[in-house]
């Protein structure tokens, strides 16, 4: 695997242990920085797809874009569809006053964001722990 790649994949993974520390709390106070990291750990593992392939990494939170530059390279991806166009949503919006997430849509969102992860170590022959 090409270093850029490692470097993609180790960043996505550190959101995804944020995101389920946060979620771990008692407090129930984190949903909006779960649905956060749960979307930056999904962009960051199709980014990584991209990289690994060679292929243009676009500068953007649009999961649904960066699916559509992975599904021919790992077409069971395409089930995540409905899962990249709900996280694209928690990229921006939600980390600024006047729109909160539910504890109910950071289960969701991290749920998702496993999903496409699981998808993609697959692809690189990773195991999904």
């Amino acid at each position: 695997m090409m270093p850029t790649t490692i470097e993609w994949i180790d960043k996505a993974e550190e959101d995804f242990e944020v995101a389920g520390v946060l979620a771990q709390t008692k407090s129930g106070k984190f949903s909006n920085s779960i649905c956060n990291h749960s979307q930056q750990c999904a962009e960051k593992y199709l980014k990584a797809v991209l990289q690994e392939h060679r292929l243009h990494v676009p500068k953007t939170h649009d999961l649904v874009e960066l699916l559509d530059g992975v599904v021919e390279l790992i077409p069971m991806i395409e089930a995540q569809r409905d899962a990249c166009r709900e996280l694209t949503r928690y990229a921006t919006i939600y980390r600024y006053p006047g729109f909160d997430t539910s504890r109910d849509d950071a289960k969701r969102a991290l749920s998702q964001c496993a999903g496409i992860r699981r998808d993609v170590r697959h692809h690189f022959g990773m195991e999904s722990s």
